[in-house]
């Protein structure tokens, strides 16, 4: 008989082993039949609720580990500790020749024309629509050669799908405030983070993403990306040490 309880065991049925090995060298319950009895239902709930914690410090602890943790959002945390930041989806990309022919436009014609940022387009394969986008804004001239005029843009990188834009409100009463992006199939590498001073005005300061601690200073207009624990990718930025710290009532513009 057991005189002390052995907490060595992790399986339901040698658990509940050790508390009947237990119980019956309590002087108490000498004649007690732990099979039979109403204490053999205690024992289940007891064995129960030992290997219940037990298997739950036990996975716990192996989330607490990069090499043994299956949880996504554990694996990003552990993964965050050693500066990575995992990859999002990249949409396909192509880089186009764009000819607009405006031979037959009635009417005064700009010298310039600007394919903004964001600009879509659509194309048809095998009757399958896709939509792209201008990743960046790119400006042609006008061509004029007495029979035709066309704005020629050679390089134009699109990216298929289409761009979502968000607005926050700085409020540093907030403790580590972070801008979420409110796609989890977002692109990051086309992510543009820029910060308005407020609500009216017309400037934008351009942020980038923070890489090395190398020449990064009070002022560096800089911003953090990471992974929550939801699989949304977020951003943050500097504390007005390392990094430039947005004051209150900044807007804050994403774009991707």
């Amino acid at each position: 008989m057991a005189s002390n309880l052995n907490v060595t065991e992790l399986d339901f049925d040698q658990i509940k082993d050790n508390l009947k090995n237990f119980m019956k060298s309590q002087s108490q319950f000498n004649d007690y039949d732990f099979e039979g009895s109403g204490l053999n239902v205690l024992m289940d709930i007891l064995a129960y609720n030992t290997h219940y914690n037990a298997m739950l410090a036990h996975f716990s602890l192996n989330e607490a580990f990069l090499d043994s943790a299956q949880i996504r959002g554990n694996v990003v945390s552990r993964a965050g500790l050693l500066g990575y930041i995992p990859r999002s989806i990249l949409a396909p990309r192509a880089t186009v020749q764009l000819i607009v022919d405006v031979t037959g436009y009635q009417g005064t014609l700009p010298s310039t024309l600007v394919i903004e940022r964001g600009t879509k387009f659509n194309s048809v394969v095998d009757g399958v629509s896709y939509t792209f986008s201008a990743l960046q804004s790119q400006t042609a001239v006008l061509l004029d050669n007495g029979t035709t005029k066309t704005f020629k843009f050679d390089s134009v990188p699109i990216g298929q799908g289409i761009f979502r834009y968000l607005s926050y409100r700085v409020d540093n009463n907030i403790e580590n405030q972070k801008f979420q992006l409110s796609n989890s199939n977002a692109d990051t590498s086309s992510l543009r983070v820029r910060i308005q001073e407020n609500q009216d005005s017309n400037s934008y300061d351009s942020y980038t993403q923070f890489t090395t601690l190398q020449d990064v200073n009070s002022t560096s207009r800089v911003y953090h990306l990471q992974e929550n624990s939801s699989g949304f990718y977020q951003t943050y930025f500097g504390d007005g040490i390392i990094g430039k710290k947005p004051t209150n009532d900044n807007i804050v513009t994403l774009d991707y």
